[in-house]
């Protein structure tokens, strides 16, 4: 697209329907932790960029990032696939699941973290 000043230029870009998932952590104990780690991996366990939404903000984190978040949370415009969801409490204890997303769905994801 060119651009100039004073110049409208009119631009169609194609949007797609994508996919969430959500997640939802606890200790072996049932207690809640305080916040987790979470990781996005794609079918091959190769780190993906992922928007991340809590009740409190929004994240946007780069493939090799690992944000912190609350316990719980949904990821955002997921294109169709399957992936892995990797959660990890401060204190290391993790859990790891696969899910898989069509067009328009919700995966719902619960961990139960321990070491």
């Amino acid at each position: 697209v060119e651009a100039r000043a004073g110049v409208e230029t009119m631009l169609s870009i194609p949007l797609e329907r994508g996919a969430m998932a959500t997640w939802k952590a606890s200790l072996l104990s049932g207690e809640t932790p305080p916040s987790v780690r979470v990781s996005l991996l794609d079918g091959r366990g190769v780190p993906r960029a992922a928007t991340f939404e809590t009740a409190a903000t929004t994240v946007h984190a780069a493939s090799e990032a690992s944000p912190t978040l609350p316990p719980s949370g949904r990821i955002l415009g997921l294109r169709p696939g399957t992936y892995r969801l990797r959660v990890t409490s401060p204190e290391g204890e993790s859990d790891e699941k696969p899910f898989k997303v069509a067009i328009g769905e919700t995966a719902s994801l619960e961990f139960i973290l321990r070491r």
